[in-house]
């Protein structure tokens, strides 16, 4: 959670790389991790969609973009919520400390 100060008052909101451009600040490091795990829970989704052995009674052309844009929504929901580790080890391995050699 990172503190900024929204419309004059404080906030303690995790703000999506979108928002945080939007108010003219760089994305950090963990948003970037963040938006990488959904990017790929949404990929996970949409192969999972793919590979269905027959089609429903009301499936059709018309239901794919909606049905995309559920996957996203449920991909950023999962994201936010779950800790699958990709976040973290993407912000370790891109901390500059991380590099550094361990002192003994």
């Amino acid at each position: 959670m990172t503190d900024f100060k929204v419309n004059g008052g404080p906030a303690s909101v995790d703000f999506s790389i979108d928002q945080t451009k939007a108010i003219g600040r760089k994305p950090t490091l963990n948003q970037a991790g963040k938006a990488f795990e959904s990017l790929f829970l949404q990929s996970i989704m949409k192969a999972m969609r793919e590979a269905k052995l027959d089609d429903g009674l009301f499936d059709g052309d018309a239901q794919k973009p909606f049905e995309a844009m559920l996957d996203h929504a449920y991909s950023d929901k999962a994201a936010k919520n779950l800790r699958l580790g990709l976040s973290e080890a993407i912000t370790r391995q891109f901390t500059p400390d991380h590099w550094k050699p361990k002192q003994k």
